[in-house]
């Protein structure tokens, strides 16, 4: 499935022209569809309950980032992001992105920050493009404090995360990092 994620107010956009044409085109072999949250343009929130909310949410799509086309490719369930942009979206190339999901040749989008240089640091800043290296390396233990930057509860904690980070530096085997889940 491909998804054209807009507001409401952008249905006259040039880009949903192409689109169309591109999912009457491909209709026998993908489904490409419309979704998107409608925000207050002064404060620039969504109603949290509406399911557009939550399917933007899964995809990694902030509402300050709409418009913006997706894919979910079916056999992993894994985002992946056309690029490029929706503004400079022309047939050609949607018809290539819709091509290469199709092909299977599309690597997945992952919501992060840049990757961190942990070089020296004990207690790792892992982010959502090196979280499944780090996390899921069999020659390591690892362990992990998911955190989002105004919970109080991991406010408390990070200082004790750190100090175990501290105890356990000389140990190549063992990993303790954090991640920031609001933004990775």
């Amino acid at each position: 499935m491909i998804l054209l994620y807009r507001q409401e107010k952008d249905k006259d956009e040039p880009y949903n022209a192409i689109f169309d044409k591109v999912a009457e085109k491909y209709k026998d072999k993908i489904k490409l569809v419309f979704g998107g949250l409608e925000v207050d343009n002064e404060e620039r929130h969504a109603d949290k309950d509406e399911p557009e909310y939550r399917m933007g949410e899964m995809l990694g799509i902030k509402t300050r980032e709409q418009p913006v086309v997706m894919a979910l490719r079916g056999k992993d369930f894994k985002t992946l992001r056309m690029p490029g942009g929706v503004k400079d979206m022309t047939e050609k190339s949607l018809e290539k992105f819709t091509n290469d999901l199709i092909e299977d040749t599309l690597n997945a989008y992952y919501k992060s920050e840049p990757i961190v240089d942990n070089t020296g640091n004990h207690f790792k800043h892992i982010v959502g493009l090196n979280h499944d290296e780090t996390v899921y390396d069999k020659t390591k233990h690892v362990f992990m404090m998911y955190h989002v930057p105004w919970c109080k509860f991991c406010k408390e904690m990070m200082p004790e995360i750190e100090n175990l980070a501290e105890m356990v530096k000389d140990d190549p085997d063992i990993v303790i990092g954090h991640m920031n889940v609001e933004d990775n």
